[in-house]
């Protein structure tokens, strides 16, 4: 119909140039040690908030526990 060309771009131009590069492997394991590093803090912050909830109510209890006993004293009257 018509001899109009179209330009095309060359897609493999670039592929003799590696992707992951040495420096986008550093920023890489960076990322995953920091995604690491703040899972486990998120993990060590809930277990220490595990840790005081039981603690607080392990104290509750010791103190508490005296409520639920029953004291009687024998008193006897002379009239």
């Amino acid at each position: 119909m018509s001899s109009i060309a179209i330009p095309t771009s060359d897609v493999n131009a670039d592929s003799s140039r590696p992707t992951r590069t040495r420096t986008f492997e550093k920023r890489l394991a960076k990322r995953y040690r920091d995604e690491r590093n703040f899972r486990l803090l998120g993990l060590a912050a809930v277990g220490f908030s595990v840790a005081v909830l039981v603690f607080l109510l392990g104290n509750m209890l010791v103190n508490g526990i005296g409520g639920f006993q029953r004291a009687e004293l024998a008193v006897t009257i002379d009239f």
